[in-house]
């Protein structure tokens, strides 16, 4: 019977692809009915490819294939191309991030949880409030939240949200209201009159008299 689909050697060389790999492979099985634990340790030691098998033989050494399932074979490949992170690091990683400047509460708070410190589960609402909180960058925000006594994460990750939507919409407002201002001042400017200087009687008998003395004939030409 012809197999549904296929799926290439896994490439050694590039670790970082073993997480897809591995959802691709089990989709394999899944789609061929391949279940006995047996028929799918072959499977898998057949497609991986020789640099896959070979560093199987070397990660489960000195037992033999005979001797490991599928599951643990697939579990030895995991710990070596994804290594589990250092607790005491992801701990530090966690209590040190804080919320970047170009960065939303929303965005704040998915990084905090891509964090994998292995909280114990009634634990980890209590911490994600109190690094959220800590890490808030607004600080008028973290006093207030800091004055309360009662706080839950839900309670926290609203008004934080909240805040910032308010600062978003404030600053909206703030932008406009300089043109608002610039528009009325310019109708509000008073308008320039011209002024004229009123005319005195001397300046009305100086007229006259320039005017007489042009109308005057002179003697000496006749003219």
């Amino acid at each position: 019977m012809a197999s549904i689909g296929s799926i290439e050697a896994f490439d050694v060389a590039n670790p970082a692809a073993w997480g897809s790999y591995r959802k691709r492979f089990e989709r394999f099985l899944l789609a061929n009915g391949i279940t006995t634990a047996e028929i799918q340790k072959a499977t898998f030691l057949t497609i991986c490819g020789s640099h896959c098998f070979n560093l199987v033989e070397s990660l489960i050494s000195p037992k033999t294939l005979e001797q490991h399932t599928y599951k643990s074979i697939i579990e030895e490949l995991t710990q070596h191309f994804t290594p589990a992170p250092s607790e005491i690091a992801s701990f530090y990683r966690f209590f040190k991030r804080d919320q970047q400047s170009n960065e939303s509460v929303a965005e704040y708070i998915a990084e905090l949880l891509i964090i994998d410190c292995n909280f114990d589960g009634t634990m980890v609402d209590r911490i994600l409030r109190d690094r959220l909180v800590c890490g808030l960058r607004n600080t008028h925000l973290q006093k207030s939240l800091l004055a309360e006594t009662k706080l839950t994460l839900k309670s926290v990750q609203h008004r934080a949200i909240a805040a910032e939507n308010a600062a978003k919409s404030q600053l909206v407002i703030q932008q406009a209201v300089p043109q608002q201002d610039h528009v009325h001042a310019i109708k509000s400017r008073p308008q320039k009159h011209q002024h004229h200087n009123p005319r005195t009687a001397d300046d009305d008998k100086t007229v006259s008299r320039e005017k007489n003395q042009k109308q005057q004939t002179c003697f000496s030409c006749g003219n």
